[in-house]
């Protein structure tokens, strides 16, 4: 049995359950109660999430979970073709993570207008702007590498954060309106089902994610 801990709200936690989807697995995250307690320490050292529990082990960071689900569970490929494919894949997410990653995030911190810093949103806007360019170059379609593949399920919740964050609120362009390959990427996404109605759910976690940092 399978066991995600983590918020479905976390773009981490959300490309395992987009994976999982993809190999036909039905993994809903379970948030722990305390990140920070003895038992959740004795799962994951680093108090992080995601972390998933399959017979006796414990696999910790989202890239490595969805190997290990690659590993470990029938249906279909989150690694699929051969090894150029596979480093695409690979190469896409990685580069997600810590180029437009960092940037989103330190853009998101710059949300509210009574303590935005003008000089570090523009600079952090023209780092974006590079990262999302690099990632449009690597984008061969119809999906990111090819097939569908790991870098599918890091690209869309980094997507939906996009959309409902830094592209309405610090007028960043939106990528998938801008650059060509990840237009046709966003076209495919939303026109099949299993990533269709995973964007619908994960932006429904966003948004419950977003209304609690406002207190809402």
């Amino acid at each position: 049995m399978y066991v995600l801990h983590g918020s479905l709200g976390s773009p981490y936690v959300a490309r395992v359950v987009l994976a999982a989807r993809h190999k036909g697995l039905d993994l809903k995250p379970e948030m722990p109660a305390d990140l920070k307690s003895a038992d959740y320490r004795a799962i994951n050292p680093f108090a992080k999430m995601p972390s998933l529990e399959h017979d006796g082990c414990a696999v910790i960071e989202s890239d490595v979970i969805v190997e290990y689900l690659e590993d470990s569970a029938p249906g279909p490929s989150v690694l699929p073709g051969g090894a150029a494919d596979r480093a695409r894949a690979r190469g896409i997410s990685r580069a997600m993570d810590l180029y437009v990653g960092t940037e989103v995030s330190t853009l998101f911190r710059q949300m509210d207008p009574a303590t935005r810093d003008p000089a570090v949103v523009e600079a952090c806007r023209a780092r974006l702007a590079d990262a999302l360019a690099g990632i449009d170059a690597l984008v061969v379609g119809p999906w990111a590498a090819g097939a569908f593949s790991l870098a599918d399920c890091t690209l869309l919740p980094w997507m939906v954060i996009l959309h409902k964050t830094v592209v309405p609120v610090l007028g960043v362009p939106d990528p998938v309106t801008t650059h060509g390959n990840l237009a046709r990427w966003w076209e495919t996404t939303m026109g099949e089902p299993v990533t269709r109605d995973f964007h619908r759910d994960y932006a429904e976690a966003f948004d419950a994610l977003l209304a609690r940092l406002r207190g809402g």
